[in-house]
């Protein structure tokens, strides 16, 4: 798919669906290019919907929110191998960042699940694999021998859509159980260890909201009000 990092004014972001018949099966903000816009080619996994075998569309949810000049981006959508979409020398590119985790292509943004296991360290980040911006919220995967040489693993998880999109958790296999959520609350990035001394499950969330406890304590000095 064609990706722009320069797209401007209307129609530069266009939420695009993956359809099996009538069903939508995922959708993702893209910016398209238009005329002679510069373009890098992103590769976006299909295995994980159960398409194979069957007819899919790419389309846009609202087409009449799309200005006619991204339409030819459209026509350079294929399905393939995500090798089709990638470059050897993704990763010696310059200025490439050497040393420090990084994915090869796409947004990279809170680390999180970070586990050893199996003799190996494994890093799970938020990842949008198609912009170079915030949005389209997947769980990237790196993993390491040495913390020095990495990895890239597939997507480890997925978004359903761009409004229930994967943030962050903990653990190296991953199950969305049918009751999900198990826990209801109005905060967010739940880490969640298990307490081998009381044998019972302890998670930490962030939440912004006032309570009895916070309202107790005083601010630091140098905290922001």
């Amino acid at each position: 798919m064609p990706v722009t990092n320069v797209a401007k004014g209307p129609g530069a972001s266009i939420l695009l669906g993956i359809y099996d018949g009538d069903k939508r099966v995922q959708d993702f903000t893209v910016g398209l290019p238009q005329g002679d816009d510069p373009y890098w080619l992103a590769a976006y996994p299909i295995e994980p919907f159960a398409l194979k075998g069957k007819q899919i569309e790419i389309a846009p949810v609202e087409a009449n929110k799309m200005p006619e000049s991204c339409r030819a981006a459209l026509g350079k959508i294929r399905i393939g191998a995500a090798g089709d979409a990638l470059a050897e020398d993704d990763y010696a590119q310059p200025y490439r960042n050497q040393f420090h985790a990084g994915t090869r292509r796409g947004w990279v943004n809170d680390p999180n699940g970070i586990v050893f296991h199996g003799g190996k360290y494994h890093l799970y980040y938020q990842h949008n694999p198609l912009v170079l911006l915030w949005g389209n919220m997947h769980w990237g995967h790196l993993q390491s021998a040495d913390l020095v040489h990495r990895e890239e693993k597939p997507i480890a998880l997925y978004q359903r859509t761009t409004r229930d999109m994967a943030f962050s958790g903990g653990g190296i296999t991953f199950t969305e159980l049918p009751e999900n959520p198990v826990v209801r609350h109005s905060g967010r990035d739940p880490k969640i260890i298990w307490h081998q001394p009381e044998r019972k499950w302890i998670m930490v969330v962030f939440n912004d909201k006032p309570c009895a406890e916070t309202e107790a304590t005083p601010p630091q000095p140098d905290s922001p009000k």
